[in-house]
Parts: structure tokens; sequence; C-alpha cells
């Protein structure tokens, strides 16, 4: 298992950095021609398109890595699909629906191509049997060839001067490849078998974790609305282009929980599983630690280079997101903890909690001062939300009390110290 572990993390790791250094040349060149006006149009959609792609997966995901391996294969995937599919017709029709009723002329091309990589998202359903399977290099691979392709698209669709609207179709494209890609190598269903109680079972688990899933995304970028509508399009911009930059940090616990949360999901909850999580807590929060006050003195260097002097008002924005780092890393595992625990109900409470506290905050802290509220207001709740919202709970305290061992632990740190300096003796 550790060399499994050991591969699969060089693996992904090398297929994040690899995207990184594709996508962050893409994205500055997409930033500095839109400039803050654009840009913050082109981020609102986006922001849409990801909530409504995280609503078309409907919660199953995270349920179908954990049930993979104690469930009847076909049925389970079949169900996947046909959730995945249907979500993702409906969802389009309803935004459709929306636009000729409420929509400006002028949007209609970002509703389209949303309706457009809605219908291709059910395609994520290989990519899940290849994690599922433990086949994490194979899953690296298939997303390093989808990503450039796709990074190598938008970069295409700017320089040749089209609508920034394009750029959402290369989402749609992304999932589009690796479905084909991965299907290629085998992975698919043998047979198509639907159990409508199943599913019916399987939908009534995953409620929760759907709800969950649209809360915590409104939750991370409910400020872009806010500064949308208390502000105007160049804030958002701006605001948008050092959460950018932070979004690229946060890929180092994306890689981690992608290779990790499939392992975690194999055990059953109780002591062991706990022990696990509370190594892992506490390597995520002083990791991210380490990486936060790494960054703090170049970040004025960073984003003026990156981004020129029409974004000089994100340098203080990207210092206060930077302090946010080892709270979105605790978030982000925990998590999985509560799929893992059957507690998906209280993943939801505290991502409607979170985005109740990260509202009010905004809207309390914006009109005095301005982006940078907004970005208080955002670490804030991160902070609540990651760590004190599991203490409230009597079936949730057990994470809190872990979460709270795990950051003062440090004979983790003083066991593999003692361990390393007796090998170099």
């Amino acid at each position: 298992m550790l060399n499994y572990l050991a591969k699969s993390l060089s693996a992904v790791a090398l297929e994040k950095i690899i995207l990184l250094l594709v996508a962050l040349p893409v994205n500055i060149y997409i930033i500095r021609m839109l400039g803050p006006e654009q840009y913050g149009v082109l981020s609102i959609y986006i922001v849409l398109a990801t909530i409504l792609f995280q609503v078309s997966d409907c919660g199953v995901r995270n349920i179908f890595i954990s049930e993979y391996s104690h469930s009847n294969k076909d049925i389970l995937v079949s169900t996947y699909i046909a959730i995945k599919f249907a979500a993702a017709l409906l969802i389009s029709a309803m935004l459709l629906l929306y636009f000729i009723a409420y929509g400006a002329q002028d949007t209609s091309g970002y509703y389209i191509v949303i309706c457009i990589c809605l219908i291709f998202t059910f395609a994520d359903i290989f990519e899940s049997i290849q994690l599922s399977e433990l086949k994490q290099t194979q899953a690296a691979r298939t997303r390093l060839i989808s990503g450039i392709l796709s990074n190598l698209f938008r970069f295409l669709m700017i320089y040749i001067g089209l609508p920034p609207y394009f750029i959402i179709i290369s989402y749609g494209l992304e999932y589009a490849i690796k479905g084909i890609l991965i299907y290629s190598t085998g992975i698919r269903v043998k047979n198509y078998n639907i159990d409508l109680p199943y599913t019916l079972k399987i939908l009534k688990r995953a409620l929760p974790l759907t709800l969950s899933m649209v809360f915590l995304q409104l939750y991370h970028r409910v400020d872009i609305f806010i500064i949308k509508d208390l502000m105007d399009d160049s804030s958002v911009g701006i605001y948008s282009a050092a959460m950018k930059l932070l979004d690229y940090l946060v890929f180092i616990v994306v890689v981690l929980n992608t290779v990790i949360n499939p392992i975690l999901g194999r055990e059953k909850s109780g002591s062991k599983l706990n022990n696990l999580y509370r190594n892992y807590y506490f390597v995520v929060f002083w990791g991210a630690t380490l990486i936060c006050f790494a960054t703090l003195p170049f970040s004025s260097y960073i984003i003026s280079k990156l981004y020129g002097p029409e974004y000089s008002a994100s340098i203080q924005l990207f210092n206060v997101m930077l302090y946010s780092l080892p709270f979105i890393f605790l978030g982000s595992v925990s998590g999985f903890w509560y799929v893992n625990n059957g507690l998906e109900i209280y993943a939801l409470i505290r991502n409607i909690l979170g985005l109740c506290l990260n509202i009010a905050l905004n809207y309390t802290l914006i009109p005095h001062y301005g982006l940078l509220g907004a970005a208080w207001a955002t670490l804030i709740s991160y902070i609540v939300t990651s760590l004190i919202i599991d203490a409230l709970f009597a079936k949730t305290r057990p994470a809190f009390v872990i979460k709270i061992t795990a950051l003062i632990n440090f004979r983790i740190t003083y066991k593999w110290t003692k361990k390393n300096a007796t090998k170099t003796q």
C-alpha cells in the first residue's frame, strides 16, 4: 500500500505540476487581455458553471467511491450514469427557461455554452471508476492530456478574438476528452442495469451531499456575486484575479485528496479511520501554514509581474486570502470524513451555516472596507466552518476533537524527525 501511495502521489503531483505550468500562463494571458471588467463578467459565469456542474453530480461521486468496493458494480455504475445524465438535461432546461424569462440578450452566449458543457459532465463516471479501482496513475495521465488540450483551447479562443464565453466550452471539452480516453482503455459498463429502489436509495443518501455541494460552492464564491451587487464588474475582476492565484495553491490538497480519499474510503468508521484522519489533518494544516508564510513576502512581486499594474489592488487581497489556506485545506479533507461516517446531513448543515455567515459578513464589511472586507469575510467564515462548527453537534464533535488534537499533535513531527535522525546516524 505504501508503494502504491508513493507511486500514485508522484503521478498525481506530476500531473498537477505540469497542468499548473500550462494553465498559469494561459490564465495570465486571459486575465491581461480581457482586463478587470471583462474578466469580472467571465468570472461570474465561470462560478455559475462550476456550481451547476456540482449540482449535476447530485452528490453521487463521493458515495460512488465509498460504495464501489462493497456494492454490485454494474448496478452502481448504471445508476450513476442515469442520475448524471438526467440531472444534466434537467438543469440545462431550467437554465434556458431562466434565461428566456430574465436573462439579458448580451449574455445568451454564456447560457448556451454552459448548457452544452452540462451534457458532457456525465462522462465523469469513467474517472470515478478509475479512482475507485485505485488506478491513480492512469487517471492522472488522462487528466493531464485533457487538461492540456482544454487550456490550449482557451488560449486559442482569446488569441483569435472570440467572445470570452467560448472559454467556458473548454470545461465541457475537458469532460468529453477524459471520458473518451478512459473509455478507450476498456473501462465501461459491462451490464447496464438500473435498479429503481437502489437508485432511490442512492439519491436519498446523496441529496444532503448535493445540497451540501451547492451551498459549498456558493459559500466559496458568493463573495463574487455580492461584489457584483455592491460594486462593479472591474472590482469582480480584481478580486477574482487574486482568488485565481489562491486556487493554484489549493491544488495541493486536491492532489492529496485525489489519491488518499479512495484509500480512506476502504476503511470502516472507527478508531483506526479517525487516527488516519488525525495524521492527515496535521499534515495538510501545517503544510498549508508553511506555504502561506513562504508565499507572503513575494505576493507583491508575483501579482505585479504576472497581471500588470491594472491589478495592483489584488496584492492586498491575496495577502489576506493566503491566511485562509490552512483552513481551506482542513475543510476540504474533513468533507470526506462526513461521508465515511454517514453524516452527510451535517456536511450540508455546515455549508449552509458557512454560506449564511459569509453573506452576512460580506454585506457588513464590503460597504465599509471594499474588496478587503470581502477577503476578511471569507477568511473568518473559513475558520468557523472548517473547525468551530463541528463542535456544535454531538455527532460531529468527534471531528472537532480529532482536528484539535491533530493541530497540536507535534509528536508526529518528533517521531518523524527521530526516525530520520536514526537512519542518518
